[in-house]
């Protein structure tokens, strides 16, 4: 499998994912638009749907890149480059597959958190619009955006993460490539 092939699966399959994550995301986005619209004055109704409607379709933008411009995000994160081989073999060095594990997880990351997300800004927004708490918390917000800053950290440097790990566990790049075993004898 060709490494572009390989990039190509896996970033359509994170946005098939995030679809699945997605719907409670519009299930609550619908339910406190309702909430808002029955109980907040007009402008603040207006305001919070604008709101709202920026960040779902911030949402379907992200899932519009991951499934249908799966090129230009793995051009744009370079996500090609640093691979000696142009296909992907059985025969892994160990920094290619602490490149490929710290995308995985960073991936992940992004498919979890990034609902959570938007979920909890919008809270912290409508609380703040409508006033209807005095000093609305803001500590989940910042703690699911840190966690997409930081997995975006694992996907974008994964080269930088893999040489940090070699160099920790003491393995350098005449140890890390495959032998050509023959297990004809």
């Amino acid at each position: 499998m060709k490494v572009r092939t390989f990039w190509t699966i896996l970033l359509k399959t994170i946005g098939l994912i995030i679809i699945l994550y997605g719907l409670n995301l519009l299930l609550f986005s619908l339910s406190n638009l309702f909430v808002t619209f029955s109980f907040a004055a007009i402008d603040e109704a207006l305001w919070f749907t604008l709101f709202t409607l920026f960040f779902l379709g911030l949402y379907f933008l992200v899932l519009w890149i991951l499934l249908f411009k799966t090129s230009w995000v793995i051009d744009k994160l370079r996500l090609t480059k640093g691979f000696e081989e142009d296909r992907i073999d059985l025969n892994f060095k160990f920094s290619t597959l602490v490149q490929i594990a710290s995308i995985v997880i960073g991936g992940y990351i992004i498919i979890t958190v990034l609902p959570q997300f938007v979920r909890e800004s919008l809270l912290y927004f409508q609380m703040k619009k409508l006033k209807w708490f005095e000093n609305p918390g803001y500590i989940p917000m910042l703690v699911a955006l840190t966690k997409l800053v930081i997995a975006y950290f694992l996907i974008a440097k994964n080269r930088f993460i893999a040489s940090f790990v070699n160099k920790q566990i003491g393995v350098n790049a005449e140890e890390e490539k495959p032998k050509n075993e023959n297990f004809d004898s």
